[in-house]
């Protein structure tokens, strides 16, 4: 017998409308507008695709402005690699990710 699922209990984070045209349209997702990407190797470096903005520069801490969140890196030693034309590329021990609203 199967089970029945009870609305709003689905666990699974939404795609939004421009990843699934990106995946759709078969076009890297970071070039649409209001899409961001992040790329990490191991706990060392991090690229952001889609930043739009800085808004906390700390050793211990960055804080990026995406377009419709904010991402926090934690760690030590984290320095700003790179910042051009809404790439940033964050160096250092990274120990932790936050997103926000």
């Amino acid at each position: 017998m199967a089970k029945s699922r009870k609305k709003g209990k689905d666990k699974q984070p939404k795609t939004s409308l421009m990843t699934k045209l990106a995946t759709e349209l078969e076009v890297p997702s970071e070039i649409l507008p209001g899409v961001f990407r992040i790329e990490l190797q191991e706990t060392r470096e991090a690229t952001v695709d889609g930043c739009k903005g800085i808004l906390e520069y700390k050793d211990e801490r960055i804080k990026l402005k995406l377009s419709n969140k904010t991402v926090t890196f934690a760690g030590l030693n984290l320095e700003l690699k790179t910042f051009t034309n809404e790439r940033v590329i964050i160096s250092g021990y990274i120990a932790g990710i936050d997103f926000s609203e």
